[in-house]
């Protein structure tokens, strides 16, 4: 016996060149140094791609620093390759901490002044941020490691958000690319995300290791990818019957935030604004504007003010144009319920029933505004036959777009506030969701805010005119009715529905496969 151990330790001296000369405290104190050494460097590597991941998203996203659209392919991968591997509530918490940070970075203002005026929408809005974290962490970490069902993940808690709360439209990225989007007038934006997510699951499986199933689910999704932008190139190229045109002007006040509080103080500055938004509009009329579209909150109570209406008579209505226009609303009749409301002051002077806000923001608007019971497109003199009016952040929910086209709208409006969100990149990704509502449905679609960006899309999302962030002014711009209706139009958000499913499977899967582990 101890001639063998001899032997052995004599093997082992000579099979491990000086580090077995060290004694046994030492060799643990060697190897645990490096243990720690490489835990260290690990971390430092998964930090390195946690801010790289995070910077991707926020370059890919529209924004006025620097905006670089196809990266949003390639810049969630260090997310996914960072949680390889890892169990449910390890993706979980990486997943959880990735997308709260990038959330707060899109609605944070990036100037100091407004920061400060916005704080408390920003704390809002970070609430509302918050759920919204929380649920794609959750469906992202039960996705594990498959590209498919992380694409699946993602636009299944897109679409749960979008019944009560804010999803993360990261498919806005691809706006300024319209080749990318067509396919949304079939399966609705949805799919544009899914092929983001799944395009950088899949790249992240081929880094962590070329193994057959990774080389597999890219090649799928890279056929996805193929077919998707052979179907845009076909759809950019298909020529349409030429259609009578109507021109339309957008008017962007440039009111911000800090003006908000004047008014507020005083009735006089309210009053100095409006009349900035009739000056804009006399002079877009003159250039043959037949319909002016002011946006949100953009009249002082202007349906029940008739001096400021008979004024607005005088200058605008004569010109031979309608105007519509963003107001508060007080219903007496309903104990002077305060509503968000949009109406048309028609050339003869007289006015449509206002649309009521039906969709209110949680947080923000809930607390102060009443919520309307009808989505009812607005009827016009114009030639566009009605106006699908939608105010500030309906444009998140597809659906309601899709049942104002259902409802005889010829055109898409989207008026918004988002001087209340300060300088930050919300107003360029609030103002690209009208991009992805026009394709889904169709339809010409505009966007006016009232600090901008504002702009006009065709049917196909192709950008028409826009105005920059933080300039007064006003576009004119030749727009036409469009008929009939899509795919997607008809039948809805049919492939979100698909994709809860499949995550509704894999979550029982996934419990059936935990029990059995028991």
């Amino acid at each position: 016996m101890e001639a063998r151990v001899e032997l052995a330790d004599a093997e082992v001296e000579t099979g491990y060149s000086g580090l077995v000369n060290l004694p046994s405290k030492g060799k643990k104190v060697f190897f645990g140094i490096g243990s720690v050494i490489a835990d260290y460097l690990m971390m430092s590597l998964n930090l390195i791609l946690f801010i790289l991941g995070v910077v991707a998203v926020l370059t890919s996203l529209p924004n006025p620093l620097f905006s670089f659209p196809p990266g949003i392919f390639v810049a969630l991968v260090p997310l996914f390759y960072i949680q390889r591997g890892r169990s449910y509530w390890g993706r979980f918490r990486i997943d959880l901490v990735f997308i709260a940070v990038v959330s707060l970075v899109i609605i944070a203002p990036l100037d100091f002044n407004s920061l400060v005026v916005s704080g408390p929408n920003t704390l809002m809005l970070a609430a509302s941020f918050g759920i919204a974290s929380l649920f794609y962490a959750a469906c992202l970490a039960l996705a594990g490691d498959g590209p498919v069902l992380a694409g699946a993940s993602w636009v299944t808690a897109g679409w749960l958000l979008s019944i009560f709360s804010f999803p993360l439209p990261i498919e806005t990225a691809l706006v300024p690319w319209p080749i990318f989007l067509q396919s949304a007038n079939v399966l609705g934006a949805s799919f544009i995300s899914f092929l983001i997510v799944s395009t950088n699951s899949a790249l992240a499986g081929l880094l962590g290791g070329r193994d057959r199933k990774a080389i597999i689910f890219f090649s799928v999704i890279a056929l996805g990818l193929v077919v998707n932008l052979i179907y845009g190139s076909v759809s950019l190229a298909r020529q349409e019957a030429a259609q009578p045109k109507v021109n339309i002007a957008i008017i962007q006040p440039n009111v911000t935030l800090k003006d908000y509080v004047l008014i507020e103080r005083s009735r006089l500055f309210g009053d100095y604004f409006d009349r900035r938004n009739v000056y804009l509009s006399k002079e877009a009329a003159r250039k043959g504007a037949r319909l002016v579209i002011w946006p949100e909150l953009a009249g002082n109570f202007t349906l029940q003010n008739d001096g400021f209406l008979n004024y607005l008579r005088r200058e605008v209505a004569s010109q031979g144009a309608e105007t519509l226009i963003g107001t508060n609303y007080v219903d007496y009749a309903q104990g002077r319920r305060l509503y968000n409301s949009a109406f048309i002051l028609r050339k003869d002077g007289t006015t449509t029933e206002p649309y009521r806000k039906t969709s209110l923001f949680p947080f923000i608007e809930t607390a102060s505004y009443a919520q309307g019971a009808a989505l009812v497109p607005l009827p016009t003199e114009s030639g566009l036959n009605q106006v699908g009016v939608h105010i500030c952040l309906e444009s998140i929910y597809p659906s309601l777009p899709r049942k104002l086209v259902r409802a005889g709208a010829g055109i898409l409006a989207l008026i918004s506030s988002d001087a209340l969100f300060g300088n930050s990149i919300i107003p360029y990704v609030h103002k690209n969701l009208m991009a992805l509502r026009a394709i889904e449905n169709g339809r010409y679609a505009v966007h006016s805010g009232n600090a901008g960006p504002s702009a006009v899309f065709d049917h196909k999302g192709r950008l028409l005119v826009e105005i920059p962030y933080n300039k007064t002014a006003y576009a004119n711009v030749n727009v036409a009715p469009v008929e009939g209706t899509t795919i997607y139009s008809r039948i809805g958000d049919w492939f979100s529905i698909l994709c809860v499913l499949i995550m509704d499977v894999a979550l029982v899967l996934c419990f059936e496969r935990n029990s059995g582990a028991k």
